[in-house]
């Protein structure tokens, strides 16, 4: 049955503002619109949380030269040019004759990249296609570090007459110690085409785009810190996330939440929802070291792009998790922590003792919701519906939930400010 909130919502305001924490890690719609750096993505995108990252691509954006980069190809040319950019005022424009394979632009032989060999490390562009071929190759000529060829890893993609980011996930061989990153046609071909935001990164994942223009530049993990007081008990709670994914379902554990004391092996005192690479959505909480993991809904596969909506759920004697609209499944547990810390972990986990992050969702959470009471199946059923939907759920939406689940903050995910729910919506 709906929430008697439903015929009160246009009656009486919400009760006021949560301000989240949210650290320079974390990326938002100021930062879409300053369009320098970052995720790219349209204005409403949500938060990008990934974990920290270097670009070690020196010239990554062409504000002011593109100085450290060469062209290859008889005739071919690469231009600064100001008329057009993906991030800030100017990107490099490329123009191929098709005179011989592998034209087009190549960081600066002369100064490869220092790396480690037997390592991840993805490499991305944005690339438009202006004329002529639209076939893009990106990737990495490995050098050993006396300068001696080993290897290339690429890929060949296909450019649209928009901006897009194109990406390939790489590791480099035992005895690639240099790396020389490149953007170019293949097969030979004539071709013009522009290329910005350039990034060359240590690890697994394709993280946002960070602004260099001579020199490495890091971003730190995103954060994102929501004060709880009255949204939920270590008793009694759920959230829910709505989340773009950034990375694939094959990525490491993903938790896009995170209620913890400590998340010390042996001294584990926490609430957590976490993804697992066997594919499953699992509920954990802990207490003083001892607790369960309750295995929740499957959910084998996604790709980038794609959205999930995961709903975590606990009480006294059970933890539960639903995904994507799907039923409530879980297991007993009754290990109840005493949690002092005075804020949750939306959309990543970090272990306040080091304040290190622990598996950031490495993509854009698009909204959340709090409650204190036990949203129902058909609960999780109509959230779906906001997922499938692209949009953050209305007030007018959010009391159509069952009066059992007291919701009691939305997470909007565009400013640092969540709103507290009336106390008519069940809290």
């Amino acid at each position: 049955m709906p929430s008697p909130a439903v015929v009160q919502i246009l009656r009486q305001p919400p009760t006021g503002l949560r301000v989240l924490t949210l650290n320079a890690g974390v990326g938002k719609d100021d930062e879409r619109l300053a369009a320098l750096q970052g995720d790219g993505m349209a204005l409403g995108s949500g938060f990008s949380v990934y974990p920290a990252a270097t670009n070690l691509e020196v010239r990554g954006g062409f504000e002011t030269s593109t100085t450290g980069w060469i062209v290859s190809g008889a005739g071919a040319t690469i231009t600064r040019i100001t008329t057009d950019a993906k991030f800030g005022a100017a990107c490099m424009e490329i123009v191929t004759l098709g005179g011989a394979g592998g034209e087009g632009a190549y960081h600066d032989p002369a100064a490869k990249i220092v790396v480690t060999g037997s390592t991840a490390y993805p490499v991305s562009v944005w690339a438009k296609s202006i004329s002529g071929s639209t076939t893009l190759m990106i990737g990495v000529d490995w050098y050993t570090a006396l300068d001696v060829y080993v290897s290339t890893s690429s890929a060949a993609l296909t450019m649209t007459a928009g901006w897009a980011r194109y990406s390939l996930a790489m590791t480099s061989p035992l005895t690639g110690l240099r790396a020389v990153p490149f953007a170019r046609i293949s097969p030979a071909a004539a071709a013009t085409y522009r290329i910005d935001g350039v990034q060359f990164e240590l690890g697994s994942v394709v993280t946002p785009y960070i602004e260099t223009d001579g020199a490495t530049a890091n971003r730190v993990a995103g954060r994102v810190r929501l004060p709880r007081a009255g949204l939920f008990t270590a008793t009694q709670g759920w959230v829910a996330t709505c989340m773009t994914m950034g990375v694939a379902s094959a990525i490491a554990d993903i938790r896009p939440f995170m209620w913890a004391d400590s998340y010390a092996v042996g001294a584990n005192n926490f609430i957590i929802p976490v993804y697992r690479t066997t594919g499953t959505w699992n509920v954990t909480r802990y207490a003083a070291g001892v607790g369960t993991e309750a295995t929740g809904p499957a959910d084998a596969s996604w790709a980038v792009g794609d959205r999930r909506l995961v709903v975590a759920r606990w009480s006294a004697t059970a933890l539960a998790a639903a995904v994507n609209g799907g039923a409530f499944t879980g297991a007993a547990d009754s290990n109840i922590p005493t949690l002092v810390n005075a804020n949750a972990e939306v959309f990543a986990a970090y272990n306040d003792a080091t304040a290190a992050p622990v598996d950031p969702i490495s993509s854009q959470g698009r909204w959340a919701i709090t409650g204190k009471g036990a949203p129902t199946d058909a609960d999780s059923a109509l959230m779906e519906t906001w997922r499938v939907a692209g949009a953050v759920p209305t007030l007018s939406q959010i009391a159509m939930l069952s009066y059992a689940s007291k919701p009691t903050c939305l997470v909007p995910a565009k400013t640092q400010d969540a709103i507290l729910l009336p106390a008519y919506f069940g809290g």
